[in-house]
């Protein structure tokens, strides 16, 4: 079972964000990059970036940024 991302200290806009557009999974995460998560939650490429690094340290299963 995937682990969900509204388990992840996430800030809830951002749990929110990620629930409209379709990512409810870490698995939803592993292969997108910084700059298309943040044109698909309309957030800053930095804050993207962040997303991705709290899931990815938190949880290993994103190997890399790209």
């Amino acid at each position: 079972m995937q682990r969900e991302l509204s388990t992840f200290p996430l800030a809830p806009n951002y749990l929110h964000k990620l629930s409209s557009a379709g990512y409810i999974t870490v698995d939803d995460l592993k292969d997108v990059s910084p700059t298309e998560l943040s044109e698909d939650l309309r957030i800053d490429r930095e804050d993207a970036l962040k997303i991705i690094q709290t899931v990815r340290s938190s949880n290993g299963f994103i190997t890399s940024i790209k």
